[in-house]
Formats: structure tokens, C-alpha cells, sequence
């Protein structure tokens, strides 16, 4: 059966219907239905509490319906603001400008008197004149004014010689300062944990068969290391490797004064014999004097190696320290924080000096007559340019941690 088509009037009716029977949607400006909506995000407690300028312990009360609040001064309780009160971490290199404060100034010339007033503040600063005369002389003698470059190491050798009779007896110093080492007692100390150590475990360790062996040769110098003040059975909190380290860096500096002494003697011709003609007499001081600074140096590098593995375990022991008192100290803030901070700074920039100077001392040494690691292994002399500046930043470490400091 063939189905009626519908006439204007009913189709204008079957859409009046749907319209009623589906739910109305508002029309918007460019004549399309509205969009979904789109359900709205869920408001956050920081939300809140940034719009109502509450906290989010406090929301969390009202919307458990309890009526306690939380006063201002619990939030800033460190348990809660703990952020406020973690000090800073000391940064591996230190700030020069910020360490300088703990000395009194370099433009007054009273600092400069009382640095020159000591023995190796005048030592010091000869041997940055020595190192500065010996830099122009290498500037000098790679430009076209290469002939005035005799002027400069005319007056580096001066100061060079000047300079040995400055250190005439420091051997004396060394070998004192090896006995108040207390070396002995730390060695007993090392001892006596490792056999403690020993008596938990019931097996000897490798440290205590090794106390054991050196205990019987040392024994027989105990009447040299062991102090004499009343402060002496007690041991030091140093370790050993780092109180053996010390010891060896203060012989290596006493053979080192020993060399350099007899170098000096000699070249005043106080070892001469005078019964032989000029020219002999000549080429023995010479082959002495040759003799007397290849053991100085090599008794010099072997002290700066020990130099550098100390002065190496104090920064690295300082560093550990102050990461435990920082955390300590976070829960428990000083109103001294900031003289402390002043302070540890200061320390901690001293200790680097100390650990420069070491590496300094290591590298100018190494191409020193005697050594010449640097001819011997890379073919040729350390750069004149390099060699210098090595030596001038160890003048200045040692210039630094003399100089007089500020006043409190």
C-alpha cells in the first residue's frame, strides 16, 4: 500500500512536538546549540586555602567538621616550616670575597708590617718577587726585547740565594714539631681498636698483624715521638694514615732545609779546600752544591705528596663534619647561625688554601733538577708560564693564612 505523502501543515506539527518533547538548549550568538557542559574541576585544598587565606591543616578541620584551628605559631613550628630553618650548604670551592672578610685589610699598611714582621711572611713574599722576576724574564724573553730579559734573571738568582739564608736551622723546627706529633700515642691508639676489634670478631685483621709488625720497630724510637707534657697519653682524634702523613711531610721538609743549608755553605765556600787550585775548587763546590739541591728537592716532593694526601683528609674530614651539623642544625636553629657561618667559611677557605698550596708545591717540584718528571715522561720541561703561576699561588696560599686577621 502506498503511503500518503504529509502536507505542509503536518510536518510543521511533528516538529512542534520533538521540540516540546526534548530538552531546550539555548541558542549562542552564531546560532549553533551550546556545547556539552563540561563538569567542573574539584577545588583543591591549596585552592582554598590560597582563596580564603586559610591553611590546608585548617580546611581539612572544617571539612571534618571539627572546630579546632591552627595557630600561627605552630605553622611556623620547624616541623612545619621546615625549610626555613636547613642552612645553606657550603659550596665545594669557597667564595674568595666572603673569606677576605675574616682578614683585615689589604690597603692598610700596618696588615703588610705585621705580615713582614714574621719569618715566613718575609720568605713569602721574596718568594712572589722571585717568581714575578722569573715570569717577566720569560715575557721579556719571548718578545723582541729578548736581551733585557737578562736584567730579571739576574734578579731571580738573587733573591733565590736570598732567600736560603732565611731558612738556615729549620731543620731543628722540623724535627721539634715531628716530636709534638704525638705519633707514637697515635699509633698505641690504632693499636688498641684493632685488637678490640680483634677480640669481637676472633680473627686478626690485617691492621692488627700490621700494628704488630711496626709495634716492634717503632719501639725503638718510642723515646723520640713520645711527648713529654702531661697531655701525651692521650690519643689524638686524627686519624693515623693522616698523623703518618704529617710525620713523613715534616721529614721530607727537614731533609729538604738539610739540602738547601748545605747548598747555601757551600756556595759560600765554607766546604773548600783551600790548599787546591781555583778552578778545582770550583767544580767540587759545584758538584756539592748539585749533590745538596737534588736531595733537597726530592726531600721536598716527597713532603709535598704527603702534603697533599693531609691536607686532602682535613678538607674532605671538614666538609663531612659540617653536612652533620647542618643537619643537626635544622632542627635546632642557633641565633648564632650567622657568626658560625662566618666562621666555618673562613675554616673551610683556609683548608683550601692549604690543599692548593699542596698541589702547587707537588706540580713545581716535579719539574725541578732532580725529578724532571716532566722531561722524563711527556718529552719535554714544564711551560715557563705555568711553572710561575704554580709558584706564585703558592706564595699567595701561604701569604693569605699569615696575614693578620680582622679584628672582632
Amino acid at each position: 500500500m502506498a503511503r500518503t505523502p504529509l502536507t505542509r501543515e503536518e510536518k510543521e506539527n511533528a516538529t512542534n512536538e520533538k521540540k516540546a518533547s526534548s530538552p531546550a538548549v539555548e541558542p549562542i550568538a552564531n546560532g549553533k546549540g551550546a556545547p556539552p557542559k563540561v563538569p567542573r574541576r574539584k577545588a583543591t585544598n591549596h585552592d582554598n586555602a590560597h582563596e580564603n587565606g586559610t591553611s590546608t591543616t585548617s580546611r581539612k578541620t572544617e571539612m571534618n567538621g571539627s572546630k579546632e584551628s591552627i595557630s600561627p605559631e605552630a605553622l611556623s613550628s620547624p616541623s612545619i616550616n621546615e625549610a626555613t630553618t636547613i642552612p645553606s650548604q657550603l659550596p665545594l670551592v669557597p667564595s674568595f670575597v666572603a673569606c677576605m672578610r675574616a682578614k683585615e685589610s689589604m690597603l692598610s699598611l700596618q696588615s703588610w708590617v705585621t705580615l713582614a714582621l714574621t719569618l715566613d711572611g718575609r720568605d713569602k713574599m721574596t718568594k712572589l718577587l722571585q717568581y714575578l722576576s722569573r715570569l717577566a724574564a720569560y715575557l721579556v724573553a719571548s718578545s723582541k726585547h729578548s736581551s733585557q730579559a737578562k736584567r730579571f734573571v739576574a734578579l731571580k738568582v738573587s733573591l733565590t740565594n736570598s732567600r736560603k739564608a732565611f731558612r738556615l736551622g729549620r731543620t731543628l723546627i722540623e724535627l721539634h714539631r715531628l716530636k709534638q706529633l704525638k705519633l707514637w700515642e697515635s699509633f698505641i691508639e690504632t693499636c688498641r681498636v684493632s685488637k678490640l676489634a680483634d677480640a669481637e670478631n676472633d680473627t686478626p685483621s690485617q691492621l692488627s698483624l700490621a700494628c704488630r709488625a711496626y709495634q716492634s720497630i717503632l719501639s725503638h724510637f718510642a723515646s723520640f715521638f713520645a711527648s713529654t707534657d702531661n697531655t701525651a697519653s692521650t690519643a689524638s682524634s686524627t686519624p693515623f694514615l693522616m698523623v703518618l702523613g704529617s710525620a713523613v711531610k715534616l721529614l721530607g721538609l727537614a731533609g729538604f732545609w738539610a739540602g738547601d743549608n748545605v747548598n747555601y755553605l757551600t756556595m759560600s765556600k765554607l766546604f773548600d779546600n783551600y790548599q787546591s787550585n781555583d778552578s778545582e775548587r770550583r767544580m767540587k763546590r759545584m758538584q756539592l752544591q748539585s749533590k745538596a739541591a737534588v736531595f733537597a728537592n726530592r726531600s721536598y716532593f716527597m713532603g709535598s705528596l704527603a702534603g697533599l694526601y693531609v691536607s686532602w683528609r682535613a678538607y674532605y674530614r671538614f666538609r663531612r663534619q659540617q653536612q652533620s651539623e647542618q643537619a643537626a642544625a635544622a632542627a635546632a636553629p642557633d641565633s648564632n647561625d650567622s657568626l658560625q657561618s662566618e666562621q666555618t667559611k673562613a675554616k673551610q677557605f683556609a683548608l683550601f688554601t692549604m690543599l692548593l698550596k699542596s698541589i702547587c708545591d707537588v706540580l713545581v717540584f716535579s719539574n725541578n733538577p732532580g725529578l724532571d718528571l716532566w722531561q722524563t715522561y711527556r718529552g719535554r720541561k714544564m711551560h715557563e708560564g705555568f711553572h710561575c703561576l704554580c709558584g706564585l699561588t703558592s706564595a699567595a696560599t701561604v701569604l693569605y693564612n699569615n696575614f693578620p686577621d680582622a679584628k672582632k
